[in-house]
């Protein structure tokens, strides 16, 4: 069978101008150039060649802070986090971490733009900015949310903190010659029964999470319900380390359909945790452990790794197919990952073109610049780059452009509304259509019935995969599977 037919677009040059940059941990400012590689050989800002240490020191600078806002990103925040520990074994006191995350941020993309939008995310880094201390460190954690982490001898700073960053944002942003009043959602957590950088992080995510649901605008501290939920975390995170190491992790392959003949195309790689009890552990319960404690980087090489290795080994129905691999933010925001990928398809053997990787539009919205270096460096190994869940996150026709994207995947949140609800239609419809336009290919998730898969080739969807066909299947099911796939009367629109 041969793979998905991809619509390649040549790259597109990006305008260099200077970036405004705040180095929270130290409270200054400096202008920090953008730099470029052209083939991989010639760095320079205006007609100036630079140094290779000064290549180095800015790609370095690129890896660790935000293209936007010029803060540290999340990849730092460990590191800052374990100096305050460390501050405070010496000379006592607490370290408080605020976990900010702002309320309903895509409204102001959608009624405003997307200029707009980064206008205010620079603008909520500068407020923030002005509350700190000498001593504390400012993160942009992800697309819209914040790290503050302060070290502190007074028990109940945790919450003025929270206070003081909600308070900051009380007064309205100027966007565009618009008044916008934001709000957001603040979760603290200090030391207290919390002695580790990665599980203050996790604490105070968590309580931001409370906040959200409780309508935002508010600031809720670690608790002990949440502390219980944080040492479940924990025991899973501690579990999940002994399972990279004792080889319990597996992949199961899901078939990917072609609606126009009904047969499989492509498979994507699923890591599924299966305990030495045989428990099977759901990936809902491990994958956000390991997003936020940074494991997902060593579970997301070791899916990477096995994915092409088992791609280049296919054989009978599966021969020649495409494997899909899902990547997280904080995977893209490794320094050298194409590289990494470069080396592991080598030592696979498996051809570049049949890899896809799955980013989520999050993922591509926390170092813009990094991201764009990575997924292009990518695209020039031959590697496919797919926009997974889109429409979930923050939708802008400006990365479409930007970045060298082929294949955009309709989130199942969409598609499972499909005979239900007319906006759930029309977002489907319409993600459809943008792809037509940017000759890019759909990709549908979570197709259950008939109904949505007849739906979605009547808008021109070329290609789906759920359960209407198929759950993922291990390895060693994945040729039996395919080849039943080949002889049922599959469902096609008539």
């Amino acid at each position: 069978m041969s793979p998905i037919p991809l619509h390649v677009r040549p790259a597109r040059a990006r305008a260099i101008r200077p970036q405004v940059a705040t180095d929270a941990a130290h409270t200054s400012r400096s202008i920090l150039p953008h730099s470029e590689s052209h083939n991989g050989q010639v760095f320079a800002v205006g007609h100036h060649p630079l140094a290779p240490e000064s290549v180095r020191q800015m790609l370095d600078h690129q890896a660790t802070h935000d293209s936007i806002t010029g803060l540290i990103t999340g990849v730092l925040l460990p590191q800052r986090i374990g100096a305050a520990l460390e501050h405070r074994s010496r000379r006592g006191g607490q370290v408080a971490v605020g976990f900010l995350g702002l309320d309903r941020f895509r409204r102001v993309n959608e009624s405003l733009g997307y200029s707009a939008g980064d206008d205010l995310l620079r603008q909520v880094a500068s407020r923030l900015a002005g509350e700190l201390r000498v001593g504390d460190s400012l993160a942009r954690y992800s697309a819209d949310e914040f790290v503050i982490v302060r070290s502190t001898d007074v028990q109940d700073d945790a919450v003025a903190l929270g206070q003081r960053m909600l308070d900051c944002l009380s007064e309205p942003f100027e966007l565009d010659g618009t008044c916008f009043s934001v709000s957001a959602s603040i979760g603290v957590a200090t030391t207290v029964g919390l002695p580790e950088a990665d599980t203050l992080l996790l604490a105070s995510a968590a309580a931001m999470s409370v906040a959200k649901t409780r309508g935002g605008n508010c600031v809720h501290e670690f608790d002990d319900a949440l502390r219980a939920e944080a040492s479940r975390r924990m025991a899973v995170e501690s579990d999940l380390h002994t399972a990279l190491t004792k080889n319990e992790l597996v992949l199961h392959y899901q078939p990917v359909i072609d609606l126009d003949n009904g047969r499989p195309a492509g498979v994507e790689a699923l890591v599924r945790w299966r305990c030495a009890d045989g428990r099977l552990v759901p990936p809902d319960d491990f994958i956000p452990v390991a997003e936020a404690s940074g494991l997902i980087v060593e579970l997301g090489r070791w899916v990477l790794d096995q994915a092409c290795r088992d791609a280049a080994q296919f054989t009978g129905p599966a021969a020649g197919m495409h494997v899909s691999v899902n990547m997280s933010a904080r995977e893209l925001a490794q320094p050298g990952l194409a590289g990494q990928v470069r080396a592991t398809l080598a030592t696979s053997g498996l051809e570049p073109t049949r890899l896809f990787i799955e980013v989520t539009e999050s993922a591509l919205m926390v170092n813009e610049a990094l991201a764009e270096q990575t997924l292009k460096e990518l695209t020039r190994l031959g590697v496919h780059i797919a926009v997974d869940d889109f429409g979930t996150g923050y939708s802008s026709l400006l990365y479409l452009r930007r970045y060298p994207i082929t294949i955009l995947k309709v989130d199942r949140a969409f598609v499972s509304g499909i005979g239900e609800s007319t906006d759930d239609e029309a977002i489907c419809r319409s993600v459809v259509s943008l792809s037509q336009a940017l000759n890019l290919t759909a990709v549908a998730e979570g197709v259950e019935t008939r109904l949505q898969a007849d739906a979605l080739r009547s808008y021109g969807c070329r290609y789906a995969q759920g359960f209407l066909w198929s759950a993922a299947v291990p390895l060693a099911d994945l040729n039996d599977t395919l080849a039943e796939l080949r002889k049922v009367d599959l469902p096609l629109a008539g």
